[in-house]
This record gives structure tokens, C-alpha cells and sequence, in this order.
């Protein structure tokens, strides 16, 4: 393909903007999916149409245009328009030349968020256009993930551009046979229709081919990593295991859990003792542990972990607990600290001054440090371990794959640590068999007896000073709260998607001008300072976006807002809401939206975080599931795109749900692999290329 500077109108600066957005080429912004759709193309009548939604209305303009002055040089232009059901009044801000747009009399298709206030229905600065234009109605728009001055119309027409001159000459992927067995269309066809769809059947084949493709990477990539660990370079070492079993992993035969459990200051549920004494037996049979720990937030995932560091140190090993992000690493070791009293806890972060980071690697060198708890910098080539026996990885796919390899693998000794994946976000069954297929799985399900189950409830707009009012008494009685919202910074369309910035500055100046705020999201570049004084109590309300998803344990916390619910996926939901309830005091969630919403309305029904997964990953797809903004697999494009707009789910593929297609790509990997375990064969050369590109992303 040509260089993006090729495209029309791209320009030095708009290739800076690009680059911010990971858009380096025209295959790049190929692969720039839409984030979600909106469906334009129904017009309804204002006397029919849902509140809170967002309408089509062909409608007449009956009343003159005023403008109005407000503030520091801004203005905002008033009309009413008419579809002979019902009127509605039209705002326009800061938008001078919608004076010379506007005719009055003149009929317009207007899309926009249909509101109703005291005034009667409202729509602010809806987009409008002549009848049988078709640039901003009367089609399926994309909606693409977006940058300061990128607009998603412009990425659209750079991506014409690329569609009608050079799509044909994409090469395809797949093989043949694999297209016909699993009935995908070609590659050409799947890259026009996800970012020009023809209607909801297309856009669900386009969108079935390339999720089955991104899966099917996905597991020939994994497949080739596992036999890094389990293939040729698995048994490493040269003596027998001390239970005289094939060599290969480490065997901890010693050691006694009942003065670890006798010394909790809880009771362990029956789930956290069925884990333990799982991965006690891996540990003990000669071979690698690879486990993955599932549990929702609170459920007890750090005293199943610190039991196996407890055997571990007994056995004279060296435990590692990678976590995603520093303050949660502190966490890690002042809860480790309290459940292993005797055994020695170094902290191992990135934020360490020379000094001290010397210090706490001659310990863990020296084997003086029984349980190293760290983030990334446990990766650093100038931590060396004397004896690593047990690698904890903390919310796993926030974390790629080779991370957790190249930890078990560190220093190269002799015998293979063992490994446990431990992840707070409930992973259906048959995504774990794509995504972890060669982990053994533990799942703790049972909450602690003193929890108490978080109160859901759903928020409409017009209730939202009653909720404001519910807050302050909170913080009035000593607590805290979160507020999560959707973006950092408003995007293109405005689209009444709250974002942090805008919310923090509405709360800390009108709503609650006297209590303390404090603004958190990706780009903070004091996020952990932010999150440490919103944990000691300086802070009243923390408006963030989610990255808080995988946070401190604040059990202060006892409210949790999520303003624009509907954006979010309900597995990311559950996570957020298990940000509070982690005290003994009655803790709340407020979903802000669509109080008709089927998704929503399943929060406030159940607290099975496993059943909200599944729920999700059979109406959404893996996109939903992850969420947008997860890390961990931030090589797969497809788990960002979403669906039609009001519509019931019409891409996902209606023949079958999406388990059965994780099913396909699984299935199809292993008949592949089989046949050709090198993918060397002419036909999966491609294949190979690309699994090449993904496990370096992995």
C-alpha cells in the first residue's frame, strides 16, 4: 500500500495525530475498526420516538432562528422544528454559521438525542441535512475510536479513499478451505463492509470473518508460545525431582497449611480451600503448575496466592507476584505482610531510587527475600533470583502472554517455576479455552460471609440530583465515592457521553463546591498519587475513567456512579461496581441510562459475575467482554467493535452465538496445526506472517 501522506488531505500534522491513534500506515488505518454504529437510516415521528435516544426526524423548520450571547463570546441559536406529530426545540452552540444553513420553512432530516425537558422535547446540536443527501442520515455510520483533530468523519473519507482505490489488492489470509469449512467471506469483502456496511446482514458477515480470523490468530499464537514452555525446552533439569518424578518442574513436598490457615483473620470459604489444595497438588507432582484463578473482586484470590507463597518459602523457593500497576503492588505486599508474618517481603517497583533498588535486589539475589512483590520491573535484566519456585500474575490480561513467560523463564535455572494466573474478571468457559487452554482453572464463586451484596439500581437523568443528594450524605457520614465516565475528553459527536474532565470540573464547581474531587484517567501522570490520596482519605469523590477497573481496595468507598452505562460492557460493569462493597458498610452502584435497557436491568437482577460474562459474550462478542480500553490484548482490533445502535444485537452473527464461533477458530487452529504444526505449507504462509506479527504483540 501507499504511504498515509498519499491519502488527500494528509499532511505532516495530521500524521502526528494518526500516530497518536497507533496509525502508522494505510494497512493501520485499514485495521482502525469502528468502535460502534450508529443506524441512521429509520426516520420516526417525534410523537413516537424513545427519550434518550438517538432519532432520525424529518421535520420542518416552523420558528425563526435566534441567537442568544452567553459567557465569554459564545452563543447558542434556537429554533423549533415540526413533523406534524409534535414540535421540538433545536439548540446550536457556538455555531455561527448555522445561520446561513438553516432555512425556516425549509424540511431537513435531523439526527440527534431526543431529550424532554420542562420546555417540551429538545435536541442540542443535532446533525441535519436535505433529504436524500446521504452524508450524515440515511445510512449505517461508523463510529471510529478518535483523537484531538481527528474527526471520524475525516478517517472515513480517508479510508474511501483506500476502500475504492487499493482494497482489491489486499491479500487474502485465510486458506481456502478454511473459508469453506467455516463458511467466511473473503478478506476484501470483510474490510468494505465493517467500515461501509450495506445494512445489518452484511455487517454481520464482515464482522463474523474477522472476529473468527483474530481468534483463530489468537490460538495459533498461543499454541506456538506453549510449546516455548512445554515443547523441547521443558524438562531443563538435569537431576531427578525430589519425588523422583520425570524432571521438568519443581516438587514441594514440604510444608503444612493448617498454621497458615489457623493464623487468618477470616475463615476460608470452601471455594478458597478447593483452590489452595488444587494447586498444592500441581505443586507437588513433579510437573509445572499452570493455573488460572478466577473470582470477583473481594472473593479471597490474594489468600490462595499467599498460601502457595507460604508452601513455596517452606519448600526454600522464591515467590514473584507480578501486579498491573504500582499502588496495587502495595497493596499486594502489605496484604502478604499480614498473612505471612514470617516470611521476608520486598517491594519491587519501578519508582525505586537507585539506592534502594539496589538494596532489594541483592536481597532477592541473595535469596533473602522469600515473596517479591512488583509490577514490570520484576522483567529488569538486574533482578536476578536465587531460587524463583512460584510466579503469581495479577489480573492476567492486563499483561501479555510473554510477560508471564519470560518471568517463569527468567535466569534460565534449571527446574520451571510454577505459575498462577489470577484474574478478578470472569472468563466464560469457552473463551478460557481460546484464550487460557493450557491452564487448569480454580474458580472461587463463594463471596466472604461478611460482605454484603452491593444495591443496584438504575439512574434516569431526571433523578440525578436526588443522587447527588444521596452522595453528599454519604461523604457527610464519612464515605467515599467513585465516579467513572467514558471518555477522557468530549468526543467529535459530542454523542452526550460524559467525559472525566468535563464531570470533574461540573462536580468540584456547581455540584459540590465543597468537598474535594479529585480526576483520574490513562493519561494522568500522577495516577498513582491520585489513587493514593483518594485510598488515605483525602479525597471526598474520585471521577475517573476505567482505570480504576483494576484499583486499590478502598473499603471507605461505599458509592460507585457509572455515568453512561450503556458504553460499557457488563462484564466491565460487574468489575467497576466490585470497586466498592469491599467493607462491612452497605455499599451502592448507580447505573446512569437507559432505564429500559435489558443489560442493565441483569445488573440490578444478580451478583454472578460469571453469568453476566456469559450473558455478554453470547449477545456482544469479546469486545463487550474486555472493554475498550483493556490492555492486555491490545493487538486484537476486533474486541473494540461494537454493534448497531438501537438495534437487538443485529451483528452478531444470528446463526449461532459467539461461543460456538470461539469453538470454530479453536477447532480450526488444532486441524491446522496438525497438518502443518510449522504453518511452512504455501497456504498458511500468510497465516504464519501473521501469527508472527501477533505474538510479538502478545
Amino acid at each position: 500500500m501507499n504511504p498515509l501522506q498519499s491519502l488527500k488531505g494528509v499532511g505532516p500534522n495530521r500524521i502526528k495525530q494518526f500516530e497518536k491513534l497507533g496509525i502508522l500506515s494505510r494497512r493501520d488505518l485499514l485495521l482502525h475498526f469502528p468502535r460502534r454504529y450508529q443506524d441512521r437510516r429509520v426516520i420516526v415521528n417525534l410523537s413516537e420516538a424513545v427519550l434518550d435516544n438517538w432519532v432520525c426526524v424529518r421535520a420542518k423548520v416552523d420558528f425563526p432562528l435566534k441567537m442568544t450571547r452567553f459567557g465569554t463570546n459564545k452563543t447558542v441559536y434556537t429554533t423549533k422544528i415540526s413533523d406534524g406529530t409534535e414540535r421540538c426545540g433545536v439548540s446550536f452552540f457556538n455555531m455561527p454559521y448555522i445561520e446561513n444553513m438553516l432555512r425556516l420553512g425549509g424540511e431537513y432530516i435531523f439526527f440527534g438525542k431526543l431529550t424532554k425537558s420542562k420546555y417540551g422535547l429538545e435536541m442540542q446540536n443535532p446533525l441535519f441535512e436535505a433529504e436524500g443527501v446521504h452524508k450524515v442520515t440515511g445510512r449505517i455510520v461508523p463510529i471510529y475510536p478518535l483523537t484531538a483533530g481527528i474527526s471520524s468523519a475525516f478517517i472515513e473519507n480517508c479510508l474511501s479513499q483506500i476502500i475504492n482505490s487499493e482494497l482489491q489488492h489486499v491479500a487474502e489470509t485465510l486458506p481456502e478451505h478454511v473459508r469453506a469449512a467455516n463458511t467466511l467471506c473473503h478478506l476484501d469483502f470483510a474490510y468494505r463492509q465493517i467500515h461501509t456496511p450495506d445494512d445489518e446482514a452484511t455487517l454481520a458477515i464482515a464482522r463474523r470473518r474477522l472476529v473468527f480470523e483474530e481468534l483463530l490468530l489468537l490460538a495459533l499464537g498461543l499454541a506456538k508460545l506453549r510449546r516455548r514452555t512445554n515443547g523441547d525446552d521443558f524438562c531443563r533439569c538435569s537431576q531427578p525431582t525430589l519425588c523422583g518424578k520425570p524432571h521438568g518442574g519443581i516438587c514441594m513436598p514440604q510444608g503444612e497449611l493448617s498454621a497458615f490457615v489457623n493464623n487468618l483473620p477470616f475463615t476460608p470459604t470452601n471455594d478458597q480451600l478447593s483452590a489452595i489444595n488444587g494447586a498444592i497438588s500441581d505443586m507437588r507432582s513433579g510437573n509445572p503448575m499452570h493455573r488460572l484463578l478466577q473470582g470477583d473482586v473481594g472473593s479471597g484470590k490474594t489468600a490462595v496466592a499467599a498460601a502457595l507463597a507460604y508452601i513455596t518459602t517452606a519448600n526454600g523457593y522464591q515467590t514473584a507476584l507480578m501486579a498491573p500497576t504500582e499502588i496495587l503492588a502495595i497493596q499486594h505486599a502489605e496484604s502478604l505482610t499480614a498473612l505471612l508474618p514470617d516470611c521476608r517481603i520486598v517491594l519491587c517497583t519501578g519508582r525505586l531510587k537507585a539506592a534502594e533498588r539496589r538494596h532489594v535486589e541483592s536481597l532477592i539475589a541473595s535469596g533473602e527475600a522469600d515473596v517479591i512483590v512488583g509490577t514490570q520491573a520484576l522483567l529488569s535484566g538486574s533482578v536476578q533470583f536465587a531460587k524463583l519456585g512460584l510466579v503469581v500474575a495479577d489480573e492476567q490480561h492486563r499483561f501479555g502472554v510473554t510477560q508471564r513467560m519470560n518471568l517463569t523463564n527468567k535466569d534460565n535455572q534449571a527446574e520451571t517455576p510454577h505459575t498462577l494466573v489470577m484474574s478478578a474478571t470472569p472468563i466464560p468457559r469457552t473463551l478460557g479455552l481460546i484464550l487460557y487452554g493450557d491452564l487448569d482453572v480454580s474458580v472461587i464463586k463463594q463471596m466472604p460471609a461478611e460482605r454484603k451484596p452491593i444495591m443496584t439500581h438504575l439512574v434516569p437523568e431526571r433523578k440525578r440530583a436526588d443522587m447527588a443528594a444521596f452522595i453528599r450524605k454519604q461523604v457527610s457520614e464519612g464515605r467515599q465515592a467513585y465516579v467513572v465516565c467514558p471518555r477522557v475528553e468530549i468526543d467529535e459527536f459530542g454523542e452526550g457521553k460524559k467525559s472525566v474532565q468535563q464531570m470533574a470540573k461540573e462536580l468540584q464547581d456547581k455540584t459540590f463546591p465543597d468537598l474535594r474531587v479529585g480526576l483520574l484517567h490513562g493519561k494522568s501522570k500522577d495516577k498513582d498519587t491520585v489513587m493514593a490520596a483518594f485510598a488515605t482519605g483525602q479525597l471526598d469523590i474520585l471521577v475517573a475513567t476505567t482505570v480504576i477497573e483494576v484499583g486499590v481496595n478502598v473499603p471507605n468507598a461505599t458509592v460507585m456512579v457509572i455515568e453512561d452505562a450503556d458504553s460499557f460492557g457488563l462484564a466491565q460493569l460487574h468489575q467497576l461496581r466490585g470497586r466498592v462493597g469491599r467493607g462491612a458498610v452497605q455499599s451502592y452502584c448507580f447505573f446512569m441510562g437507559n432505564s429500559e435497557n435489558e443489560r442493565l436491568q441483569l445488573l440490578t437482577q444478580t451478583t454472578d459475575g460469571f453469568e453476566l460474562a456469559e450473558h455478554d459474550l453470547r449477545l456482544r462478542g469479546p469486545g463487550s467482554f474486555f472493554g475498550a480500553e483493556q490492555s492486555g490484548f491490545g493487538a486484537l482490533k476486533m474486541q473494540n467493535v461494537g454493534i448497531l445502535d438501537n438495534t437487538n444485537d443485529a451483528s452478531c452473527p444470528p446463526a449461532e452465538s459467539q461461543a460456538e464461533l470461539f469453538a470454530q477458530a479453536r477447532n480450526a487452529a488444532q486441524a491446522i496445526l496438525a497438518e502443518d504444526p510449522e504453518l511452512s505449507a504455501q497456504e498458511n504462509r500468510p497465516l504464519k506472517q501473521a501469527v508472527e506479527g501477533l505474538i510479538a504483540h502478545l
